[in-house]
C-alpha cells in the first residue's frame, strides 16, 4: 500500500519563547513555513513579529523550543556554521539599510565580496544580472539618495538574491511605501517565488499585503500565535478577535434571530462567487433573506466571498441544502 510521505518543513518552530528582561516576546510559538511557499506573519506593532524572524536567522536566541531551518537545528551555531545558515538566508528591510556611499551596484554586490568564494568577474557578472532582473540595470551607477523608495527596495531585493539563497525573510519590507510601489514590490517577490523555487517568510501590519501574495498566514498577538491556516481560509473564517480586528469586521453585535428565523454566514470560493444562485435559491425555496454584511474581493487572484444574513419564513432547511449543494459553506449561528 502506498502511503504518502509528508515533505520535512523548510522551516520548522516548536513551542519556542522569547522575553528581553521581564517582557515577553514571544510565548510557545508553534508553526511551519513549507518548503516554495510565501508565507504571512501578521500582527499589530510589538506582537513579536520580528523577534520571530531573528530568531530564525540567528540574530536572536530563543530562551526555549527548538527551531530548525531545512533540517538543521538553529540552536548552538556559532562561527562557520552560523555564517553557513545566513548565506541561505536573504534579509529584506523595512527601512532598506543600504549603505550611502555606496551605489546600487555596490550594495548588491557587498554580500558577494564577503562571502569570498567568487571572483570579481563573477561578482561583477551577477550584480549585473540581478539589477536587471529588478529592473534597476539603468540605475547601477546611483547612490541611495538619488532612488526613490521603490527603486532603493528593489536594490534590497537584488541584494538580498546576491548569495542564492533559499529562504527571504521580509522585514515590514513595505511598510514606507506608497500603495502602487508597495504593488509592484509585492509582484516583484511572488515572481521570484515562482521562478526560483525561494521560500518567503513576510511580516507585516497590513492585512492587504498578505491577501496580495500570500499562501498561508499566521496571526501574532501579544506574542502568542492566535490563528495559522490558507490565507483563504482565514479571510473567509475568521476564529480570534485579533484576526477580526485586522480584518476590521468587529462589528457591533447583531440581535439574536426571532423565533422561526435562522442566522447564518455564507462562505464561498473560486467559481461559485460569479454565480448568480442566492437570489434563485429564496426564491425556489420561499424564503425571505436579510443581508446584515458580506464581502466579495480576491486572494492570490482566486474569487471569495462571505455574507451574513438571516433566513426567514419558506423551507429554509431546503434553501440551506440547495446553499450546500451549490458549493457553498453554510455556518449557523444562534445570534
Amino acid at each position: 500500500m502506498f502511503i504518502p510521505v509528508t515533505p520535512a518543513p523548510c522551516i520548522a518552530i516548536e513551542t519556542v519563547s522569547k522575553a528581553f528582561g521581564a517582557n515577553p516576546a514571544l510565548r510557545a510559538v508553534s508553526l511551519e513555513v513549507r518548503q516554495g511557499e510565501i508565507f504571512g506573519l501578521i500582527g499589530a506593532s510589538g506582537a513579536g513579529k520580528s523577534t520571530l524572524l531573528r530568531l530564525i536567522n540567528g540574530l536572536e536566541r530563543a530562551d526555549s523550543g527548538a527551531i530548525r531551518v531545512e533540517g538543521q537545528s538553529v540552536a548552538g551555531l556559532d562561527g562557520a556554521d552560523l555564517r553557513a545558515l545566513r548565506r541561505r538566508i536573504g534579509m529584506i528591510f523595512q527601512h532598506f539599510n543600504l549603505l550611502t556611499a555606496k551605489t546600487a551596484a555596490q550594495n548588491v554586490a557587498l554580500p558577494m565580496e564577503l562571502e569570498g568564494t567568487r571572483s570579481r568577474a563573477e561578482i561583477a557578472a551577477r550584480t549585473a544580472a540581478l539589477l536587471e532582473r529588478v529592473a534597476l540595470a539603468d540605475h547601477a551607477g546611483k547612490y541611495p539618495a538619488q532612488l526613490s523608495g521603490g527603486q532603493k527596495q528593489r536594490v534590497g531585493v537584488a541584494r538580498a538574491l546576491a548569495c542564492a539563497p533559499s529562504i527571504l525573510l521580509c522585514d515590514e519590507a513595505t511598510s514606507a511605501l506608497d500603495p502602487e510601489t508597495t504593488a509592484q514590490v509585492l509582484d516583484l517577490l511572488a515572481s521570484l517565488n515562482q521562478e526560483l523555487g525561494l521560500t518567503i517568510v513576510l511580516i507585516t501590519h497590513e492585512m492587504e499585503v498578505v491577501r496580495r501574495i500570500c499562501d498561508r498566514v499566521g496571526v501574532l498577538e501579544r506574542g502568542a500565535l492566535v490563528e495559522q491556516g490558507d490565507v483563504i481560509e482565514v479571510f473567509l473564517d475568521p476564529r480570534d478577535g485579533a484576526t477580526r480586528r485586522m480584518l476590521h469586521e468587529d462589528s457591533e453585535p447583531l440581535p439574536p434571530p426571532a423565533p422561526g428565523e435562522r442566522r447564518v454566514r455564507l462562505i464561498a470560493r473560486g467559481a461559485v462567487v460569479e454565480q448568480k444562485w442566492l437570489s434563485r435559491i429564496m426564491r425556489e425555496a420561499s424564503v425571505d433573506l436579510a443581508l446584515h454584511e458580506g464581502r466579495i474581493a480576491r486572494i492570490k487572484g482566486e474569487a471569495y466571498g462571505r455574507l451574513t444574513a438571516t433566513l426567514s419564513g419558506g423551507d429554509v432547511d431546503r434553501a440551506i441544502a440547495l446553499l450546500r449543494a451549490e458549493g457553498l459553506r453554510v455556518l449557523e449561528s444562534a445570534a
